[in-house]
């Protein structure tokens, strides 16, 4: 699970509804060694649960990202983000890389800085679900 913002959302025609994901949303930055991701799976509860606490984690250690507004988040599944790598002759590492407020929180390693081709293939074949973030509820004090 990765956040997205808002101007990095592929929209449809009109502009207002977000549709998937633009290459630029799992871009590597500039001082970043990898790209941060978190791993739903980490947590224990159903899948919705996993889902809400994996972006409570985000949000701990993002407090800015906030409950509201129009960002979402991008789900991709690891098998799948390996073998996309994989085709466009890059093999990547999934690491787990634990914050103190974010267990979950993980990396993937080796990413070029400046393979557009990679980064479309990402967006469009590994990041498949979305969700949005106002949609999943404030975290209550007490439940970390």
């Amino acid at each position: 699970m990765r956040h997205v913002k808002w101007k990095l959302l592929r929209k449809d025609d009109d502009g207002i509804n977000a549709i998937g994901f633009l290459p630029q949303a799992f871009e590597l930055g500039p001082k970043d060694e990898y790209l941060s991701v978190n791993w739903i799976e980490h947590g224990p509860g159903d899948w919705e649960t996993r889902i809400r606490d994996s972006v409570w984690g985000i949000r701990r250690v993002r407090p800015s990202i906030g409950a509201g507004g129009k960002s979402r988040y991008a789900i991709g599944n690891v098998r799948t983000i390996k073998e996309v790598c994989l085709r466009n002759t890059v093999r990547v590492r999934i690491t787990h890389e634990p914050e103190n407020n974010n267990p979950g929180h993980s990396g993937i390693r080796r990413l070029p800085r400046d393979d557009l081709t990679l980064l479309e293939a990402l967006a469009d074949d590994a990041f498949t679900e979305m969700v949005e973030n106002a949609a999943i509820p404030l975290e209550q004090p007490g439940t970390s």
